[in-house]
């Protein structure tokens, strides 16, 4: 879990060099229906690129790391995030969840929940 709490502050600082360093070369990374590009990206090289995207498309203000669960072979964050399109200037404010799923030291499945109560429940918890 201090793995990733390094992690979230690397990328939150505009660094992602950590993240990419701990994904399999077979990560998959799954966004929900309603995101800019839903769906699941299969393999280290798509990952990468997706989230590059992701951080992209979009001017972030505030990014604050709300919570950080240690469930097993999981990690469960909660973020609570302020910004705008960088097209379109459209102001948004949100919660998310994260489920980061680890297999020998490696993310092997990085999930992204539009609502963080999900991502808890998906490894058997509550808000």
């Amino acid at each position: 879990m201090e793995v990733m709490r390094s992690v979230y502050g690397a990328v939150l600082g505009g660094d992602l060099n950590p993240l990419f360093g701990l994904l399999d070369d077979e990560a998959e990374y799954v966004n929900p229906d309603v995101a800019l590009e839903s769906g699941i990206r299969r393999g280290r090289v798509d990952v990468e690129a997706a989230i590059r995207r992701l951080l992209e498309a979009f001017v972030y203000t505030r990014l604050d790391l709300e919570r950080l669960l240690d469930v097993g072979n999981h990690v469960v964050a909660v973020l609570d995030v302020e910004g705008q399109g960088r097209d379109s200037q459209a102001p948004f404010r949100t919660r998310f969840g994260h489920l980061v799923t680890f297999r020998d030291g490696k993310i092997i499945r990085f999930e992204w929940f539009l609502d963080p109560d999900k991502a808890l429940e998906a490894v058997g918890l509550r808000e």
